[in-house]
């Protein structure tokens, strides 16, 4: 199973492959969407058995329409509430005039990767039209593959990180960093929840992620990497709970 962090600025696009399955994990911005397309083409990936849009925000759903009409995607899962008309209108209205298939995601969802398995879960937070709260209404996932673990929580801030910790916390080998590195109240409970041994930060130079949740993550025993520091991030496992980390900037 590989994962690549696409460098997209602040902001997700997660290829996961196994053999010749690929899941897109969110899609970055409109404006690093042909660059995307062109780096799935050159991994000779002409279609996807998914496509998961964790929340609206721009930086994860904006490449998504450009990057389905290239590289078509037999199931698209969304979050089950409206996003903002500006941020995701393109997807929406590709889906209703392809007649793609899609997923409202309101209950637990399974998505297949070879021997893998990647699960869905809706968000911990209701999405408030009035708070804007796109981050807490992010979808969960999790990737499991043998004794191999992941955690990618889209951008949830401290409401949904503390209904998680009451709830289902548990340990990950890989943790994606949630909302690109940015230090919240309940960051330290998360950390240790989920004690990673390797954690993931999409963060970009316009916002590059706090140095104290770093500190605390590295303190923790994790191995941190960060697409601002390092570019491009690939993790590559083999379903017996070791790891290869390869950067494009090491």
């Amino acid at each position: 199973l590989e994962a690549v962090f696409f460098d997209v600025g602040k902001g997700d696009c997660i290829l996961f492959s196994s053999g010749d399955s690929h899941v897109l994990l969110d899609t970055g911005y409109q404006e690093t969407s042909d660059e995307i397309v062109a780096k799935l083409q050159d991994r000779d990936i002409s279609s996807l058995d998914a496509m998961i849009i964790t929340h609206y925000d721009k930086d994860h759903v904006g490449g998504a329409a450009r990057i389905a009409d290239e590289i078509p995607a037999e199931i698209i899962y969304l979050p089950d509430y409206e996003g903002e008309e500006d941020k995701c209108k393109d997807l929406l209205r590709l889906i209703q005039k392809e007649n793609l298939q899609a997923v409202r995601v309101s209950s637990r969802q399974e998505v297949k990767l070879g021997q893998a398995a990647i699960y869905i879960d809706p968000a911990l937070v209701p999405f408030d039209e009035e708070k804007k709260n796109d981050n807490d209404a992010s979808l969960l996932i999790e990737v499991f593959d043998g004794e191999d673990s992941w955690f990618l929580p889209g951008d949830i801030e401290e409401e949904a990180i503390s209904r998680w910790l009451s709830s289902a916390s548990r340990e990950y080998d890989i943790l994606k960093v949630p909302h690109h590195g940015k230090k919240e109240k309940s960051s330290k409970e998360l950390i240790e929840a989920v004690s990673p041994e390797i954690a993931v930060i999409t963060d970009g130079e316009e916002r590059p992620a706090s140095e104290k949740l770093i500190k605390r993550l590295i303190k923790n025993g994790a191995d941190v990497y960060s697409t601002y520091s390092n570019g491009t991030i690939i993790v590559t496992g083999d379903g017996s709970g070791q790891y290869h980390v390869s950067v494009e900037n090491p």
